[in-house]
């Protein structure tokens, strides 16, 4: 390869290697660092942002493709399309790196990590990343950083379809539209869907002409009403449903996974209190079976996983320089496996979060305390 193509090989990765966080740019707003929105000149942990034309610039696939274009982040897929991912944030585990959907953390797959195939490409509008521990505003599960993943909103009507072919028979299309129902009344639709054969994940003298496919379908609506200039509210359900063929020991087997969530929030917002309630459930069954089972997904019973989330956040702007910050968060989670019992285990904290500005220096403080039903209070 040429030295000129090398260099427009490379000149995507190029692009998104500028760091946010080092220019002085005050336009340039994210949401994760402390919960609330503040310019990444004031932000004092390292940010990474990736954009939708970032996106579209590199041609990424799938979310583990944008992960990968990450500063301090290493990906491992077990295989092709659709296969169990972990996210590695310097070094650390793949479960001290905190996945979040919208600011909601993202539920834990049976697998123990979460499943990366939920979110269709053409809904996502930012990524946010930050790097290094964010345990005191987000929990232990922050220990090594956050990458929230910020769907789409425009302010006015869109609608996109896109559709794609490749080998191994691949298929892949999907939908994204916002209607102005009122003038105070949003609706944003997506849909997506995606199919291929795929290719023997982990090919062995045992599995010899085995193909491990995929297929998934994404649906979610949400629906958002502003009563006034300060007050909104929104719900959004949303659902998903993946097959995932795999290699189990020579084996030919697939997990069948349906996931139905419902969002659903209140925001005030004026000059100087900014006050949002936002409340989550979601529910996951998986099944495992051998492909060549008559009944396939019915001839096994399933692993079932439920997550409820709420979170209370309000912030108090004094004055231009000094902001301070107050949240509960509450989440319950369940897990039950044929032939275990049912596991149980719930986590109530209380965090807070101040900054000031003052010329040339930026101070800033939060503390955070858990009560787990696992390991008491922390």
């Amino acid at each position: 390869m040429s030295k000129k193509l090398l260099a427009t090989a490379l000149l995507p990765f190029a692009v998104l290697a500028q760091d946010p966080s080092a220019t002085n740019n005050k336009e340039v707003t994210v949401v994760t660092a402390n919960r609330v929105e503040q310019a990444v000149s004031d932000v004092l942990a390292p940010v990474s942002i990736i954009t939708r034309d970032d996106i579209e610039l590199t041609q990424a696939r799938s979310l583990t493709d944008v992960f990968r274009m990450l500063p301090g982040v290493d990906v491992a897929v077990n295989g092709g399309s659709g296969q169990v991912a972990s996210i590695f944030i310097r070094g650390a585990n793949s479960n001290q790196a905190l996945i979040l959907i919208d600011g909601v953390a993202m539920l834990t797959a049976n697998t123990g990590s979460p499943d990366f195939n939920q979110i269709p490409m053409s809904s996502i509008e930012r990524i946010e990343f930050i790097r290094g521990p964010r345990a005191a505003v987000y929990g232990s599960e922050a220990i090594a950083g956050v990458i929230n993943i910020i769907t789409q909103s425009s302010a006015e009507p869109i609608t996109t379809l896109s559709v794609g072919f490749g080998s191994d028979a691949s298929y892949k299309s999907s939908l994204y539209s916002q209607l102005n129902l009122t003038d105070k009344t949003k609706l944003k639709v997506t849909a997506a869907y995606e199919t291929t054969d795929g290719y023997n994940v982990h090919p062995s003298p045992a599995n010899k002409g085995d193909k491990h496919g995929f297929e998934s379908q994404n649906y979610a609506a949400m629906l958002k009403h502003q009563f006034s200039d300060s007050l909104s509210f929104f719900i959004q359900p949303r659902y998903y449903q993946n097959i995932v063929g795999y290699d189990s020991f020579g084996t030919n087997k697939e997990a069948w996974i349906e996931n139905i969530a419902f969002d659903g929030g209140v925001t005030y917002s004026d000059e100087t209190v900014y006050s949002a309630l936002k409340l989550t459930t979601t529910f996951e069954d998986k099944y495992d079976y051998l492909v060549s089972a008559a009944n396939k997904r019915y001839s096994t019973s399933p692993a079932v996983r439920e997550q409820k989330t709420a979170n209370w956040l309000n912030q108090y702007k004094f004055s231009d320089t000094y902001t301070a910050a107050l949240g509960l968060d509450w989440k319950d989670e369940s897990y039950q496996k044929p032939g275990l019992g049912k596991q149980e285990k719930s986590n109530k904290a209380l965090f807070t979060t101040m900054s000031k500005n003052i010329p040339v220096i930026t101070l800033e403080g939060s503390a955070r305390i858990d009560d787990t039903s696992q390991f008491g209070s922390h």
